[in-house]
C-alpha cells in the first residue's frame, strides 16, 4: 500500500467470488501490507481495499486467484460514499 494508507485508516477484504464469504485481511504494519491465511490456493477471489483520509473515501480492488506467495500492489483512488455503497450492494 502507498505510505498514506495504514491499518489505522484502511480496511482490506478478501471476497470469495463463488461463495458468500468475506474475510477481513490482517495488517502487517512492519511490511506495510495486509494478508489473510485462510483462503485455499487457486480460489477465485476479489481483493477490496477501502480507506478514509480526512473526509475523503478511497477504494480499489482486484480479481485474482488466491496464491499464498502473491502480493498485489493496489493504490486506492478517491470515490464517493455512493460508489462504495453501490459496490458493496453488488457483491
Amino acid at each position: 500500500m502507498p505510505p498514506n494508507y495504514t491499518n489505522a485508516n484502511t480496511a482490506a477484504y478478501v471476497i470469495y467470488q463463488q461463495q458468500k464469504v468475506v474475510l477481513r485481511m490482517l495488517p502487517d504494519v512492519t511490511n506495510r501490507l495486509f494478508y489473510v491465511n485462510a483462503v485455499p490456493n487457486n480460489t477465485p477471489i476479489y481483493v477490496l481495499v477501502i480507506s478514509k483520509r480526512g473526509n475523503q473515501l478511497y477504494m480499489t480492488g482486484a480479481q485474482t486467484l488466491a496464491n499464498p506467495t502473491q502480493i498485489h500492489r493496489l493504490s486506492p483512488q478517491p470515490v464517493s460514499r455512493q460508489q462504495v455503497e453501490q459496490l458493496l450492494d453488488n457483491l
